[in-house]
């Protein structure tokens, strides 16, 4: 059935039964089935977190606010004097190098809490935050 442009799927679970006063327990559900939201499917692209640090003293982070989980960051350098660093909980620190430029991806876990983004030779100016719920 679909509705509203998403797939609407009914599944028919077996419930426990009573057959002459004995009970008959339904299968346990696996723990996977049971999996928080956040954590990515198998084959699914993990979801991604784009920063950029550019000349004129940009840096960014998008978006600013994701739930805790497994994400790519995807990272653009496109100034030869900055770098894109973060550091938070979880023993999250990943940076750029000051003098590289070009596209940085990792695959990172983030935990509930605020991660500081800088570029470590202007840190006093080029800073943001990512939060993590």
């Amino acid at each position: 059935m679909r509705r509203a442009g998403l797939a609407v799927l009914a599944l028919a679970l077996p419930v426990a039964t009573l057959v002459a006063g004995t009970a008959i327990a339904a299968p346990a559900i696996h723990p996977s089935a049971l999996a928080p939201v956040s954590e990515p499917t198998p084959g699914m692209p993990l979801p991604k977190i784009k920063g950029l640090v550019a000349h004129g003293r940009i840096i960014t982070v998008d978006p600013e606010q994701v739930s805790a989980g497994q994400y790519k960051l995807v990272i653009r350098d496109t100034g030869k004097a900055h770098n894109w660093h973060i550091t938070g909980p979880g023993g999250v620190d990943l940076a750029t190098s000051v003098p590289g430029t070009g596209r940085t991806i990792w695959k990172v876990d983030l935990v509930a809490g605020s991660y500081h983004i800088q570029c470590d030779p202007h840190s006093t100016t080029m800073h943001t935050e990512l939060v993590v719920t």
